[in-house]
């Protein structure tokens, strides 16, 4: 047998005398194209929201025993950025500078939601080694997600008029290079060959698709 019909992407083949997976020897020397992280830094950034809601009529009650209690339950269902900017400021430092949109809602008392948002311009410095080397490419990563919100204030009837939401944003920088990678291997897959549906030609299109 072959060492291409041994050699197989998964597990290597089974030696029948020790009953563990082996591999032969490769048989030659490949380059590929990979990316390489040089360096890499992240921080964890939480950001509080204040969200208003002007709807004037809007107003969130939920029956108590005997008596309507104000309810001060708030949902954040949505947290997204939008990369502005990430640039380096010196040898060890990046700026990077990215839009926050927050979405709240809140139940209304005849049933279905308010919902309103608040986007802010949130600015950040990480330390980053290598943060000035020309041959080098910055890379910025951003991860939003809700923590909780609240009802944070009402108006002199009880009507909502902001919603407090805090959200946790991961964020990730690194330099990064395209590089060439020289690793030992067993060659290319050979992918099967093409098998022949029909021997004859398509049928030619409707004559309207000429036009």
């Amino acid at each position: 047998m072959s060492i291409s019909q041994q050699i197989q992407p998964g597990q290597c083949p089974i030696d029948p005398d020790t009953g563990l997976p082996e591999c032969p020897p490769p048989t030659e020397i490949d380059v590929i194209s990979v990316k390489r992280v040089f360096s890499e830094s992240f921080e964890t950034q939480e950001e509080e929201i204040e969200i208003p809601f002007e709807a004037p009529t809007l107003e969130v009650l939920t029956a108590g025993v005997g008596v309507l209690q104000e309810a001060n339950q708030a949902e954040c269902v949505s947290a997204e950025v939008n990369l502005i900017n990430c640039f380096t400021i010196d040898e060890n430092h990046v700026r990077i500078v990215y839009s926050l949109e927050v979405t709240a809602r809140v139940p209304l008392d005849g049933g279905g939601f308010e919902t309103s948002s608040e986007t802010v311009i949130v600015t950040n410095i990480l330390c980053l080694p290598c943060a000035d080397r020309e041959d080098l490419e910055l890379e910025c990563e951003l991860n939003p997600r809700c923590i909780f919100s609240f009802v944070s204030e009402r108006d002199d009837l009880g009507n909502v008029t902001q919603v407090t939401a805090f959200v946790e944003i991961c964020i990730v920088v690194r330099m990064v290079a395209q590089v060439q990678l020289i690793v030992p291997s067993f060659g290319f897959c050979q992918p099967p060959p093409c098998s022949i549906i029909s021997p004859s030609c398509p049928v030619p299109p409707p004559e309207q698709c000429n036009e």
